[in-house]
């Protein structure tokens, strides 16, 4: 009864596999557009694993279902947050070469933007609407490393 048992442990957790898909397939299309650099060969394993009809029960061992627990967490909207990011690339690109001291010139810039639009509400909207988004993915614009060196299994 011990194999039926760890068998029906398996086939849970590769249910759990499918529900972590999105976030796996955001955090891939970030790391390839934005190239960055390490070993994300469990993200990969997990998608390899839900793509196809055929899973080898084998390969579910810990450090993957581990790894699936943190991208469980990636919800479809926040994957859908991911993939904004990805289409806003230039815009990320101009920011972090514009402002290498990150939310500290950003602020003065909206500040100056906001000088600058006067009293127009159009101006004043599309210069509200850049401070909320860019505060918002700061972490994402500012902070993201081309090397990513940290091990989540």
């Amino acid at each position: 009864m011990q194999i039926g048992s760890k068998r029906l442990f398996q086939i849970d957790k590769h249910r759990d596999l499918k529900s972590c898909l999105y976030g796996a397939e955001a955090i891939m299309e970030v790391v390839t557009v934005y190239e960055l650099k390490g070993n994300f060969s469990q993200i990969q394993d997990i998608i390899g694993l839900t793509g196809g009809a055929d899973t080898s029960m084998r390969k579910l061992d810990n450090n993957l279902l581990a790894t699936c627990s943190i991208l469980g967490k990636v919800t479809k909207e926040r994957a859908e947050c991911l993939k904004a990011f990805i289409k806003c690339k230039p815009l990320v690109d101009w920011l972090t070469e514009s402002m290498p001291a990150g939310l500290k010139e950003l602020k003065v810039f909206v500040d100056l933007a906001s000088i600058s639009a006067g009293e127009l509400p159009y101006e004043i909207a599309k210069v509200n609407c850049l401070h909320s988004a860019t505060t918002g993915y700061a972490p994402l614009i500012f902070n993201l490393e081309k090397n990513v060196t940290q091990n989540y299994s």
